[in-house]
């Protein structure tokens, strides 16, 4: 049998096309696969919300009153000393008052410690308070003292001068004192350490029998040093 071969070859390639079609051609669209399920989520917990806290307002002052202004305080004064040149002013009691005193015993103590080297001396000295000045004024002396006693201020420099200056301001002030410390300012005209009170508080407070030699002591040095004391 005689076979064309051509046509052989064609019948051929036909048949493989045939064949191969279904294999070798496009592949038929399939759908895609699904996407995997997300995993689980955690459930959001939303922390409540605090109410909001009221809001404080300043409370609006009420108006006060301006305050008072301080008291004045109080100064005390220096106490008379006859070495500072402190004025002391005596009394407008009855001048027969003068006489009437009783002068304490001059029992003095220095304060602990060996410094105190004029206790000696003013121990001396207080006794001839009596006889220096007139009772009243010669019972505040001494009680100045007395005061003193035990403490350093006893050891002051002449301490019996300066109680006895400071006790002038017990003196009944004599009608005869404003006539006497007349000349006695004229001699010392503005001295700083003789003022007309002081001189009428010691000529009044002086004791009797030494009071002219004091108004002659006071009117030359024009102060009371030396003449108070040591008369």
């Amino acid at each position: 049998m005689k076979v064309d071969r051509e046509r052989f070859l064609l019948l051929a390639a036909a048949l493989a096309t045939g064949v191969c079609a279904p294999a070798c051609g496009t592949s038929p669209a399939y759908p895609p696969p699904e996407p995997p399920p997300p995993p689980p989520q955690e459930p959001l917990v939303v922390a409540p919300v605090a109410p909001p806290l009221p809001v404080a307002y300043a409370a609006t002052p009420e108006p006060r009153d301006a305050p008072e202004p301080p008291e004045p305080v109080a100064t005390t004064s220096a106490p008379p000393n006859l070495y500072e040149g402190t004025p002391v002013k005596g009394q407008t009691c009855d001048p027969t008052q003068n006489k009437v005193g009783a002068a304490p015993a001059c029992k003095l103590a220095p304060p602990p410690g060996p410094a105190c080297e004029s206790i000696n001396d003013t121990k001396k000295e207080c006794p001839t308070l009596n006889t220096l000045l007139k009772p009243r004024v010669a019972q505040a002396a001494i009680e100045c003292l007395k005061r003193r006693s035990g403490t350093k201020d006893i050891c002051e420099f002449n301490v019996s001068s300066i109680c006895a200056y400071e006790a002038l301001g017990q003196a009944c002030i004599e009608p005869y004192a404003k006539q006497a410390c007349d000349g006695v300012m004229k001699a010392c005209g503005g001295a700083a350490k003789m003022a007309r009170d002081s001189c009428e508080a010691g000529v009044s407070g002086i004791a009797d029998a030494r009071r002219k030699k004091f108004i002659s002591c006071i009117t030359e040095f024009c102060r009371f040093e030396t003449c108070l004391t040591y008369l």
